[in-house]
């Protein structure tokens, strides 16, 4: 596969919920009602330290993506392109993979809690399942959203060394696999060249303006035995400062 550097996009549009983040600092956050003091004391002391080692191999050994949902673990970089990038840009997309592997752990903790209350449903008051099952969904969304996010952001990093006439894998459009660019990538970068092709054939044509003194100079040379027809030679009345005479009285143009 033909690889290239190119220029990274600038001056994207900002999006009314960064803005909103922006703009944080400057409003009161809004806070939901309280949870179970010992349960919140739990979550919180998480965020505050670090997994020892042990914790770390544990939650890799008991959450390890399904073989029949491959789509849950971080989505490796094609080996068609990984194996062309500069050792600069796989470092950077290596530490987009060891942050979403965290979130590759807690979908796979969510899948397998929802199928503990699937099995358990009989056992399980319908109301209560019914409340379980919408609160693990509810963070799985918000999980698989920021695990989505980390792959299209890991997309546009690797975009700058993509043919132009390839860019188009990275667009949202192209499902996200067990591989960052799917698993079509030969029949994507063919459907994405044959789009590339067409939007430059009904593309407007540009105009090129020349300025004004250069576009005198080629009316006056004309071109081959042809001459312009609104070109004018200069007067032979014209004084030798380049004025015509004066003639009548001057007249004040308001």
């Amino acid at each position: 596969m033909y690889i290239c550097l190119c220029t990274l996009e600038t001056g994207t549009e900002l999006t009314s919920e960064i803005e909103a983040i922006l703009n944080g600092n400057e409003t009161e956050t809004e806070y939901g009602p309280p949870i179970n003091q010992k349960v919140v004391t739990a979550f919180v002391k998480l965020i505050g330290q670090v997994p020892s080692k042990e914790q770390m191999e544990k939650s890799r050994s008991d959450f390890k993506p399904p073989s029949n949902g491959k789509e849950l673990g971080v989505p490796k970089v094609n080996p068609e392109i990984w194996h062309s990038l500069p050792r600069k840009a796989q470092t950077a997309d290596a530490t987009s993979q060891h942050v979403q592997q965290f979130l590759s752990r807690s979908l796979v903790a969510q899948c397998k809690l929802a199928e503990i209350l699937a099995d358990n449903s009989t056992k399980i008051p319908k109301d209560l399942l019914k409340q379980l099952l919408t609160v693990t969904m509810d963070g799985a969304t918000q999980t698989s959203s920021a695990f989505r996010e980390i792959s299209i952001r890991r997309r546009q990093q690797i975009k700058p060394y993509l043919s132009p006439d390839c860019t188009g894998l990275c667009s949202p459009a192209v499902p996200i696999t067990d591989q960052l660019f799917g698993n079509n990538l030969e029949k994507d970068i063919t459907a994405t060249k044959a789009t590339a092709k067409v939007m430059k054939s009904v593309a407007p044509p540009t105009h090129q303006f020349t300025p004004r003194n250069q576009f005198n100079q080629f009316n006056a040379r004309g071109s081959g035995n042809q001459r312009y027809l609104n070109f004018r030679r200069p007067s032979r009345n014209l004084t030798r400062g380049g004025r015509r005479p004066f003639r009548g009285r001057s007249q004040n143009y308001q």
